[in-house]
């Protein structure tokens, strides 16, 4: 019975934002709060926020699950995109749930009212009690952060409000579930997993304008691919963001990633999905000089033939308190296609040669590469190289051809690859004249 109605509420909420969501309270005390925190927006198009919950009771400290009903004045919420941030909750497994197969995890779902300006974040926890998140009295959980993407600018940044949806009692709920079995003489007796529906109090922070960051100059970012399925990332701050409290080392660079299409032109539809640097976990990528300071990040990828892209951002840690998701002031933007391990070109100079030549060839990616001299006829005359192996680069190597008859010869050069299970070997031939 608790999957079920947890499951029909969770449905309900998403359907209809003017739903009831949840049961009636255990208690008239107020025993949770929930709090609009850290409400930015970056112009042109971004509203970011954080959906907290407060435990203040001394009872209850498993929480189970929620409904959160946001309005948000003065956009247009056509089109608009949500990305999440939920990661202080254990997340179920990728998997269908079937109706009778108990649920481990947090699920959290999302909908968009534009013709209302209003969203709504549900969130159904896990079955059992001890799969859900402990919140001590007075700890408070960061449920998720919300990423806005509007499809049109903000016309008036300074005039958009959050706020939570009214009437409150009916728009927002929380439950916590029990462990074990409760006997409560003034309300109900409560079974071990149950889920109760608490009292709840609200809170909101003012609406932050961050404008993208103008005085960090920036030398563009590059994105090189050095084969072995990485990528290097390149950049230089030419000065120091002028927003950084003096003396705190809070600000720095976040770079997030994400895969271009085959065919598609431009990085307007690609996802920025994965963060790959971010300073508060890198030190290195923090901003802590006014001179000009050089970075430098390697980015190990999982497939070949993908066009990676990479969106560098810089952040004020000072703005807001830290979480996951970056800030979206995106400074600039570049990318880097990984490559097959083959032969990409190969050639001999001085070609007409008379007594020696140097065989050049470049590498897409790491491999152990031969290479063998044949006359017209086919016939094999010498082993040039012999199964070395070479990261990706340009390489050469000289040989002696006084003892070759004036003619035309064949160098094959031979390639297998060292870590590329969708080549099995590639060849480049290389026609050599010898003139003596």
């Amino acid at each position: 019975m608790t999957r079920i109605f947890a499951c029909l509420m969770i449905i309900i909420t998403l359907v209809a934002l003017s739903t009831p969501a949840f049961a009636q309270p255990r208690t008239g005390d107020t025993l949770v709060t929930h709090t609009l925190a850290n409400v930015i927006i970056t112009p042109p198009n971004v509203i970011e926020c954080d959906i907290l919950v407060k435990n203040l009771s001394d009872t209850w400290r498993l929480w189970a699950n929620g409904t959160f009903h946001i309005a948000i004045s003065g956009v247009n919420l056509l089109k608009a995109s949500i990305d999440l941030d939920s990661t202080a909750l254990p997340r179920e497994d990728d998997r269908p749930v079937p109706a009778l197969q108990r649920r481990n995890g947090y699920t959290l779902q999302t909908r968009v009212n534009a013709e209302r300006s209003q969203i709504a974040l549900a969130v159904i926890g896990p079955d059992d009690a001890t799969r859900c998140v402990a919140l001590k009295q007075g700890d408070s959980l960061l449920v998720a952060r919300l990423r806005i993407t509007l499809a049109e600018s903000i016309p008036n940044p300074s005039m958009t409000k959050l706020s939570w949806l009214s009437p409150l009692e009916r728009q927002q709920s929380s439950a916590f579930k029990t462990d074990r079995a409760l006997n409560d003489p003034t309300t109900r007796s409560y079974a071990a997993n149950d889920n109760v529906a608490m009292n709840i109090g609200f809170a909101s922070a003012p609406t932050e304008v961050l404008q993208p960051p103008q005085t960090t100059l920036l030398d563009s970012l590059r994105a090189i691919y050095i084969g072995d399925q990485r990528i290097r990332l390149e950049w230089k701050a030419l000065s120091r963001y002028a927003g950084v409290r003096p003396g705190e080392l809070n600000a720095g660079f976040v770079v997030r990633r994400g895969v271009r299409g085959l065919y598609v032109v431009g990085n307007a539809s690609v996802r920025f999905a994965d963060t790959v640097a971010d300073f508060r976990r890198h030190p290195a990528l923090r901003v802590a000089t006014t001179a000009p300071q050089a970075f430098t990040r390697i980015d190990t990828v999982g497939k070949r033939n993908e066009t990676y892209v990479y969106e560098l951002s810089f952040y004020d840690a000072s703005k807001r308190p830290v979480t996951t998701m970056p800030s979206a002031a995106a400074l600039d933007t570049a990318d880097a296609m990984t490559k097959n391990a083959v032969i990409s070109a190969a050639w001999a100079s001085p070609n007409p040669a008379s007594t020696q030549t140097l065989l050049e060839y470049f590498l897409e990616d790491r491999v152990s590469v031969s290479a063998v001299l044949y006359d017209l006829k086919g016939k094999r005359l010498r082993t040039v190289m012999d199964a070395i192996e070479q990261p990706r680069g340009q390489y050469s190597t000289a040989f002696d051809v006084t003892a070759l008859g004036r003619g035309f010869y064949s160098i094959v050069l031979t390639a297998y690859p060292a870590n590329d299970p969708s080549v099995e070997l590639s060849r480049a031939v290389v026609k050599l004249q010898i003139s003596q």
